[in-house]
């Protein structure tokens, strides 16, 4: 057996080297006359830019900062292609000829910018780095007014004013200011002068600013982190950013700026005197205010991306530009008397003066050309074509560049070219003082029509803190001893010593320590026995706040990172489908209807874990006490906040906008829209047909759920014999979209944003995210702009017509809401058929019972109208007890926000007072309360009847949740489910495939195998089932995975 798996592993490592060679050999061929190189991992894939350089594996993540021109001047040629071959076999053209980048970057049509790789930059919408094609050209339309010479005042005037600040109130008298890190300095700067240039908010250099109401970080602080720790809200994914102290408040900042851009726009919007204002975001909403289509979140998304590109690019250039006149103490007495022939009079400078300071230019470019913000610029070919390159002998080689080349415009290499650049390595600023240097060889800001928007922003703002501080300060380097005997060279290396981020950073303040083996291995051992030390204190405390109430004791979180997906391991995983698989037994076990798990990874805290339905009463009905902890909801906030993603008052103000859209005229839509949909399965799917075989269930109950959503939440009706074609200016039909996105919603959670590209799925899982959001976007335009308003009763065109009065929710309010209420609906909806289905097979005395009601209120055929929907109670109480066997959440989470206490009870009836310290985490165990004997008898068992008693234990049922957060959209599902079970049942009887391989199970093994599940966003059944028609033959063979 080990020698036949070792032979099949073999052979598909052959064929799968096979397969490589043969791919690397045909995109060698196809390039022809390159000069090129190989290496395993692309320097565009993570691993890639993590690896050092490895020959033939990695080029390394600096390469293009630490080889600058050499591999052209190897190749012979201002041109070099990487062949690499993970994760795809694949060819970057990297260039570095002035004319060729000049037609790359002028020809936008052949030469697009590959926007998946900027998709990670719109935290806070689309924006005009991030888009390409009509989208950015609206982008463009909009923000280019935005930068005007107004504008440019208002950042000259700011920055001379945060420049003076600086002077006379931090620096004071001091003769000589030792900075250690200039970083200190340049980039709250920066900071400051966006602060009042982009968004019209002065800070000082002593400000101590306060928190302002319904805030929980200022907005000095919060635009501070968030400029600071780009690169980890990049890196890490939403599910991934609550693990440790530094992240959470890193996500906190990104939500408190979100929040106070918003607060922003909303009172300039809504201010009862229009004040006049230059700064980006004044500027932004006055342009577009005749473009309905451009929303808040693409007003945020692009205030955002200046901030991050202006923020950067200043602050590290100025690091670059003191770092070099310290240096270069010639060329700083020569930029000092430039300024003082301007400046005769010691004078401030004004922005009318700005062209005078022509040297203080050509500092800034010169470090520009030496130290470019950004080492590459990605573009692709979207065509067959070719383009001509030369080299340093003067000679001209014409390479294919065929359709889908990667693109790599690599500046550094250009900036460092010999045939643009006499002496590279030199700093020389006045070369940028010649009427004809190199204009096309110089790309710190790109070129073309994607160039940078904010170039004359930058440089207004340099020029002005690089006059002023020359014309009153010398910079030198600080001596110290241990640098005593560097030469020039040494020292120009240490100063300048660079890294790589989202720009190129002075890497300062650096220091190396070392230590011997022995003394490392103890100090390792030694901490590694405290912290050991600390977890058990940690625990026994935890322990005895909750009076040793017994539970699981595990290294890790149900709900960690880690902990979601390990099968259970005593000790060390409750796994993650202990609450299904466990049901009520561990409650049986503490003798109390609840259970404290404490868990000492990622961090120690209590879990208490409830079946008691007075105490899950108390949880759900108290908000204020035990709210819902809304970062585990975060990942659902893809197109922004939502109800389920909130609390407080952004919950109150969501729910007071979404109550009147779930209304009476929308359960009717919901009502006809689902026998519409069934009668068109019934008469053009199935037809005449005797015996009607399925083979997976979902695929009747994922498509049925997702048409009446489609007609009921959209207000647009599709059939099943519908056709997928896509419309102008789609990439993927609504109907597409709409299925891909409710399937592969785990992909789009689990998947952080800059590795949707990897392979095939993923780009389509994107894609059709991407298409349900423009094709929302079109119908808030078609409905907001029509000129007869169309009485609907969708729950689209209602949020719309709720929202009218409250202009702060936005269309990404509205989107956001829609595709929750899109993903809450389609999955209780599909999975709770298939259970019902199921069951019904499995009893089909309770079947027979539910067709006999039927049948008495639908006599001879009947369509039975919404009106009805109370005499159909059969067929709710299935609903009831299959969602109360089988309820679509497993938990439900709180946390407690206060020192207080729960009376829990047992089988036996005695009650017991148990302490919940603030901050303990709270699960509401939906299947543990549904099993709860002392609630349900015989709870095992299948008996909708139960739920005709009209004393039925309503508190020990919450598949929707309870108190006032339960499930909005309940009367939604409800309504739906009784129409479609109905009209099923009244037409066709339900039964289990008979398979010889199961000829001799048992019932209970039966229903075992028919009822296997695991839990996803709702718990699925996959086993394999057949149904059978009622007049004929209805056949379903499986209702296996209902869509993970």
């Amino acid at each position: 057996m080990l020698a036949k798996m070792l032979i099949l592993v073999a052979s598909l490592v052959g064929l799968y080297v096979i397969q490589k060679y043969v791919e690397f050999s045909r995109m060698v061929k196809s390039l022809q006359a390159h000069p090129w190189f190989t290496t395993v991992f692309s320097q565009r894939t993570i691993i890639g830019n993590i690896l050092p350089r490895i020959p033939g594996v990695s080029r390394g993540r600096h390469a293009t900062w630490l080889e600058k021109h050499r591999p052209y001047a190897i190749a012979g040629w201002d041109a070099t292609l990487n062949i690499t071959l993970l994760p795809r076999t694949s060819a970057v053209l990297s260039l570095v000829d002035a004319a060729a980048i000049k037609e790359v970057t002028t020809a936008r049509a052949r030469f697009p910018k590959p926007v998946e790789q900027y998709k990670v930059l719109s935290f806070f919408g689309d924006n005009i780095v991030a888009s390409e094609g009509e989208d950015w050209k609206r982008y463009r339309k909009i923000a280019a007014p935005a930068f005007s010479d107004r504008n440019n005042k208002l950042i000259w005037d700011e920055t001379v004013r945060i420049i003076l600040d600086l002077f006379d109130n931090v620096w004071g008298s001091q003769e000589s200011i030792v900075i250690d890190h200039a970083l200190t300095i340049t980039l709250p700067i920066a900071l400051f002068v966006l602060g009042a240039a982009a968004f019209g908010r002065r800070i000082s250099w002593k400000d101590d600013e306060g928190i302002p109401p319904n805030h929980q970080m200022s907005f000095k602080d919060a635009i501070h982190e968030v400029s600071m720790n780009c690169f980890i809200k990049v890196i890490f994914p939403d599910w991934a950013m609550g693990l440790t102290e530094h992240t959470r408040r890193v996500r906190l900042a990104f939500e408190e700026l979100d929040s106070h851009m918003l607060e922003m726009i909303s009172k300039r919007r809504n201010a009862e005197k229009k004040e006049e204002r230059h700064d980006l975001l004044s500027s932004l909403l006055d342009a577009s205010a005749d473009d309905p289509t451009f929303t808040d979140r693409d007003l945020t998304g692009n205030i955002f991306i200046f901030l991050v590109a202006g923020h950067e690019t200043t602050a590290h250039t100025l690091c670059f530009t003191f770092a070099l006149l310290a240096l270069y103490p010639d060329q700083q007495e020569i930029l000092y008397q430039h300024i003082k022939s301007v400046l005769a009079d010691d004078r401030l400078p004004t922005y009318e003066e700005m062209p005078l300071f022509t040297q203080s230019m050509a500092v800034f470019n010169e470090t520009l050309r030496m130290f470019p913000p950004v080492n590459g610029i990605p573009k692709y070919s979207a065509e067959d074509t070719s383009l001509t390159v030369g080299n340093a002998t003067g000679d001209k080689l014409v390479l294919p560049v065929p359709q889908g080349t990667a693109i790599t415009i690599n500046t550094v290499g250009l900036h460092y070219n010999p045939r643009y650049w006499k002496d590279p390595e030199e700093f020389r600023p006045s070369r940028f003082l010649e009427p004809d240097w190199p204009r096309d060889a110089f790309l710190p800001f790109s070129a073309g029509p994607r160039a940078c928007i904010g170039r004359k922003f930058f440089e207004t703002e340099g020029i002005a803190i690089l006059t002023l501080l020359i014309s009153r300060y010398k910079i030198e380097v600080k001596e110290e001893p241990q640098f005593a005997s560097e030469t020039f060279e040494e020292r120009k290396a240490r100063v300048l010593a660079s890294k790589p981020g989202l720009t190129i950073t002075v890497k300062t303040g650096l220091y190396t320590m070392e230590a011997s083996y022995m003394n490392v291995l103890i100090t390792g051992t030694s901490l590694l026995a405290l912290y050991v030390i600390h977890k058990y204190l940690e625990l026994r405390r935890k322990s005895r706040s909750i009076q040793f109430l017994s539970g699981d004791r595990t290294l890790l979180a149900r709900n960690s990172t880690i902990g979601v997906f390990l099968p259970s391991i005593p000790g060390v995983s409750k796994g993650r489908n202990a609450f299904w698989l466990a049901k009520h037994k561990p409650y049986d076990v503490v003798g109390w209807d609840a259970a404290a798990d404490i868990n000492l990874m990622p961090q120690t805290k209590i879990v208490l874990t409830l079946v008691d339905a007075e105490a899950i009463k108390e949880v759900m009905t108290s908000r204020a006490r035990f709210p819902k902890p809304i970062n585990l909801y975060q990942p659902l906030s893809i197109f922004g906040d939502n109800i389920v993603a909130s609390e407080g008052e952004v919950w109150k103000r969501y729910r007071k906008i979404a109550a009147p859209a779930f209304s009476e005229r929308n359960n009717n839509l919901i009502w006809e829209e689902s026998l519409r949909i069934a009668l068109d399965l019934f008469d053009n799917v199935w037809g005449s047909e005797n015996s009607i075989v399925i083979d997976h269930v979902p695929n009747l109950t994922v498509p049925f759920a997702l048409f009446v959503l489609s007609s009921a939440a959209f207000g647009r009706r599709i059939l099943w014999s519908d056709s997928d074609t896509i419309p102008l200016n789609h990439r993927m039909s609504f109907k597409s979209a709409l299925h891909e996105v409710s399937l592969n919603c785990f992909t789009k959670i689990l998947v952080p944003k800059w590795a949707m590209w990897i392979n095939e799925h993923t780009r389509k899982v994107n894609l059709a995210f991407e298409e349900l959001e423009l094709y929302m976007l079109n119908m808030i335009s078609e409905h907001r702009n029509a000129e007869k308003k169309e009485v609907r009763h969708d729950l689209f065109s209602n949020l719309l017509d709720a929202s009218d009065d409250d202009p702060s929710f936005t269309d990404g309010d509205l989107i956001s809401n829609i595709f929750v209420f899109l993903i809450a609906g389609h999955e209780t909806t599909a999975h709770t058929l298939c259970y019902v289905f199921a069951f019904l097979a499995l009893y089909p005395e309770q079947q027979e019972l539910l067709f006999t009601q039927v049948k008495s209120i639908l006599p001879d055929g009947k369509i039975p109208m919404y009106h009805e929907m109370p005499l159909f109670t059969y067929t709710m109480a299935v609903i009831n007890e299959t969602l109360r066997m089988c309820p679509m959440v497993t938990g439900i989470p709180k946390y407690s926000a206060e020192d207080t206490t729960f009376t829990i009870g047992n089988i036996s009836g005695d009650k017991l007072v148990l302490p919940v310290p603030r901050g303990t985490e709270i699960d509401v165990n939906t299947v543990g309360l549904h099993y709860n004997p002392r609630y349900w008898q015989d709870p095992e068992e299948f008996r909708p009847a139960r739920f005709l008693d009209p004393d039925w234990p309503r508190d020990a049922f919450v598949p929707f949740s309870a108190g006032p957060r339960a499930c909005i959209g309940r009367k939604f599902f409800e309504t739906e489910g009784v129409a479609v079970i109905s009209m099923l049942i009244s037409r066709y009887k339900i039964e289990i495939k008979e398979e010889p391989q199961f000829s001799n199970e048992t019932f209970e093994e039966r229903t075992a195998r028919v009822l296997t599940s695991k839990v996803g966003l709702t718990t699925t059944e996959r086993t394999l089932m057949i149904f059978q028609d009622r007049f004929a033959f209805l056949w379903f063979s499986s209702v296996d995975e209902c869509f993970l």
